[in-house]
């Protein structure tokens, strides 16, 4: 009320004192904006045929474990990410912690392991851990998932003794290179299913989608210019691309939340601040003004 009357008069400042507020009306805006960007991004997800997921957690200001998930699907033609969730954990976590809170919060939105086709982590322990990892039981679940490695992880992780280099940056082999240039490949030494090698021979010798694939992207080449024509083979590639190769989204994430908690806001519950400071979705605020359209008489 003071800087409103400084910068324009008294009378505006008056106006502004019929708005009623209570103790906690942004807090509870903020969480509609945040359910209505749940919302969308849920709808998104279940349109897509598959998606992948990275994860990763880490401590607050507090020394609260909280764990960060992303995910990524396909919409509107093209590859789109997002925030998935961010959970509190059991100050001791564990890989049972982390896989049933995934698989509890994956449940709830109605979506199935045997659509995820990748998961991105660290190589912690309790992510990767050959008995009992997130990662292995995440498998057991998603038949169609690979898993991977952040390569920034492993980067950093070679660099810190050279001669453990070839562990963390092992010889692979490209079984798909058509998939990233499907017009310069010799068709005769591709792999495929008799229907998907006949689909890769017709688009490599079709001009017009030579010319579309110089001029789009790769995930919007497969996903928009060629998933209607050669179902087959585009979705083939589409979950190939889908994963993630870093953790990277989880990491910048972090950052918003360290910013979000300090020592003294230490046991705010920032998961519908975080949903609307990182997810690029923009909230139904036309829907969600004409559901506030009531004046609030009292608080």
């Amino acid at each position: 009320m003071d800087m409103v009357r400084e910068v324009l008069d008294q009378s505006a400042a008056d106006k502004l004192k019929t708005i009623p507020l209570s103790n906690d009306t942004i807090c509870r805006r903020i969480e509609d904006m945040s359910d209505d960007v749940k919302q969308q991004t849920t709808a998104r997800i279940q349109k897509s045929a598959y998606y992948a997921l990275q994860m990763d957690e880490s401590t607050d200001i507090a020394n609260h474990a909280t764990l960060l998930v992303y995910v990524r699907y396909v919409w509107e033609g093209d590859l789109e990410e997002q925030i998935l969730c961010s959970r509190d954990l059991p100050t001791t976590t564990t890989a049972e912690d982390i896989f049933s809170t995934v698989d509890l919060y994956l449940g709830s939105l109605g979506l199935s392991w045997q659509n995820c086709v990748g998961i991105t982590t660290d190589g912690a322990a309790s992510m990767t851990g050959k008995h009992s990892g997130v990662v292995k039981r995440i498998l057991e679940r998603a038949s169609n998932a690979t898993w991977n490695h952040c390569f920034l992880h492993r980067e950093a992780l070679a660099a810190k003794k050279y001669v453990r280099f070839n562990d963390y940056f092992p010889e692979k082999h490209d079984d798909d290179p058509w998939i990233s240039d499907p017009f310069g490949i010799d068709v005769e030494s591709v792999t495929l299913p008799s229907n998907e090698e006949n689909q890769l021979v017709e688009l490599s010798c079709d001009k017009t989608l030579k010319k579309k694939f110089s001029e789009v992207s790769l995930s919007q080449f497969w996903c928009r210019e060629v998933l209607s024509e050669y179902p087959s083979l585009a979705t083939r590639a589409i979950k190939s691309i889908l994963p993630f190769s870093t953790t990277y989204l989880c990491e910048s994430g972090f950052s918003s939340l360290v910013q979000l908690k300090s020592k003294q806001r230490n046991r705010l519950d920032i998961e519908h601040d975080l949903r609307v400071a990182l997810s690029t979705i923009t909230p139904d605020f036309e829907t969600l003004i004409r559901s506030k359209a009531h004046p609030q008489l009292s608080h």
